[in-house]
């Protein structure tokens, strides 16, 4: 679902970004590792039905185009979590975290 190309930025201040092991998710729909999906923190997720929609999420010059799917219990308000698919496209798994600007789409 698309808000006409307007984008809903976040703070410009980088936010950590990790990945996990997909599976159900808080949206109610299953996802594998190579999907491109994302975590919101729980304070974020509750603020609107944010199930679906997607987010880009930028680290040193890459990009990547993610679907919102769950909810990360343990991310502070703009952190994020990946699928290892996502975090692959912007950074290596063995880094672990990243530092991450996004926004909505």
């Amino acid at each position: 679902m698309s808000n006409h190309g307007c984008l809903r930025k976040h703070p410009a201040d980088p936010e950590s970004a990790t990945w996990y092991h997909t599976g159900m998710g808080a949206c109610g729909a299953h996802n594998n590792d190579e999907d491109h999906v994302v975590a919101l923190s729980s304070e974020e997720f509750s603020r609107s039905n944010h199930c679906f929609k997607h987010i880009v999420i930028h680290h040193k010059g890459r990009a990547v185009d993610a679907t919102i799917v769950d909810r990360c219990e343990g991310c502070s308000r703009f952190a994020l979590d990946l699928s290892p698919g996502a975090f692959k496209m912007i950074a290596p798994l063995d880094a672990g975290t990243a530092e991450v600007t996004w926004e909505y789409v």
